[in-house]
C-alpha cells in the first residue's frame, strides 16, 4: 500500500532531521564510549538500531544500559566517529573532529578502508560500498602522493585495514588497466607492498580458477 501524504512527510522529515541530532543531547537516551579514550558522545537508540542490524542486536542484549562501548583496539576512534556520523547525516568527513583532536587518526589510505571494515561489521552495506568507492578513487592520486601514502600504511599496526587496501589494490590492478602502471611503480618503491600485491594477485587468480 502506498504511503499516505502525511506519513510520507513524516518519514522524510525524520530523515532530514537526523543530522541535527548527531552529537546532540536532545532526546538522547544512550551514550557512545570510544574504547579506552574516555570520550563519550550522546546518541539515540532508535537511530542506531534503524541504521545498523548489528547495533540493533547489541542494544537488545541490554535494554537498560545507557552506555554502549563501540570501539575495538584495531580501529581508531576517528573511524568509528565517521561511521556514526554517517548514520545520522548520510555522509562522513575525513577531517578530525575537535573532540578527538588528541587521538591519532588512521593513515590516509586507511581512512576510507577502515570505515568500510566497520560498516561490514555493523552490516551497513550502503556505507561499505561508499567507503570502498572512495578508497578506490585514492588509487588515482598522483604517483608520488600514492607512494607516500603506501609507505605510511606500512608504519601502521592496523593489519586488517592494510589487508583490505592490498586486496582492493589487486582488484583494481586486474580490472582497471590504467591503474596497473601506477601500482607497479608503487611496488618498485615500497618493497613490502610489492610482495603483498603479488600475493593478493595470486589469490585472485586462484579464486577465479576455483
Amino acid at each position: 500500500m502506498p504511503e499516505s501524504r502525511s506519513s510520507y512527510k513524516s518519514s522524510e522529515y525524520a530523515r532530514e532531521t537526523h543530522a541535527s541530532f548527531f552529537n546532540n543531547f536532545e532526546y538522547s537516551d544512550i551514550k557512545l564510549l570510544f574504547g579506552t579514550t574516555g570520550i563519550e558522545t550522546p546518541a539515540h537508540r532508535i537511530i542506531l538500531a534503524d541504521k545498523s542490524p548489528f547495533i540493533h542486536n547489541e542494544l537488545l542484549k541490554n535494554l537498560e544500559s545507557r552506555l554502549l562501548q563501540v570501539t575495538q583496539l584495531a580501529w581508531s576512534a576517528h573511524s568509528y566517529w565517521r561511521v556514526f556520523q554517517y548514520m545520522y547525516e548520510k555522509r562522513f568527513s575525513l577531517w578530525p573532529e575537535e573532540i578527538l583532536r588528541d587521538i591519532k587518526d588512521e593513515p590516509e589510505l586507511f581512512k576510507h578502508s577502515t570505515v568500510a571494515l566497520i560498516a561490514r561489521d555493523f552490516q551497513m552495506d550502503d556505507l561499505e560500498a561508499l567507503a570502498l568507492e572512495r578508497f578506490r578513487s585514492q588509487l588515482r592520486w598522483p604517483i608520488s602522493e600514492l607512494i607516500g601514502c603506501i609507505q605510511k600504511m606500512y608504519e601502521s599496526r592496523n593489519h586488517h585495514a592494510r589487508r583490505l587496501v592490498i586486496t582492493e589494490a589487486a582488484k583494481s590492478y586486474v580490472q582497471t588497466p590504467d591503474l596497473a602502471e601506477a601500482l607497479q611503480k608503487a611496488a618498485r618503491e615500497v618493497g613490502g607492498f610489492a610482495v603483498d600485491l603479488m600475493e593478493a594477485l595470486s589469490n585472485l587468480c586462484q579464486q577465479r580458477e576455483d
